[in-house]
């Protein structure tokens, strides 16, 4: 991750938690890991999961679990609604403020991320068909 994207993304973190008044930690309080939701799924649309998961502490495959299940939190898991808006105002305050160079670099990333993982993909694929 770059210099200014991981100090930008955790700027954001720390505004965040200071913002909705909890001390963060990597416990599986519901409190904790209501927020760090919250936080990881407004992020994700200024950094690819990799970037976003050193952030909270968690792998890419748990930040792909709570984007995936953001829906439904968002309809009937209570109080999540309310941190998800603030994690994502203040993550299009902080991290929506980048310069156009930033972002084709952060595009960048997420393409080479992706024709990673369609190589990886199709490696698996011509595994399966050969056998």
């Amino acid at each position: 991750m770059s210099g200014y994207r991981n100090e930008a993304m955790m700027h954001c973190a720390d505004m965040y938690y200071s913002t909705i008044g909890l001390v963060r930690n990597e416990t599986r309080q519901q409190d904790q890991v209501k927020a760090r939701a919250a936080l990881a799924v407004a992020m994700l649309d200024y950094g690819i999961q990799d970037q976003v998961a050193s952030v909270v502490g968690k792998n890419r495959s748990t930040v792909a679990h709570m984007k995936r299940n953001h829906g439904d939190w968002l309809l009937y898991w209570k109080g999540y609604r309310d941190l998800h808006e603030t994690a994502f105002g203040i993550a299009r305050k902080v991290l929506g403020r980048q310069g156009a160079n930033e972002k084709i670099k952060n595009i960048n990333e997420r393409i080479q991320f992706l024709q990673s993982e369609k190589e990886n993909l199709e490696k698996q694929l011509n595994t399966q068909t050969e056998l």
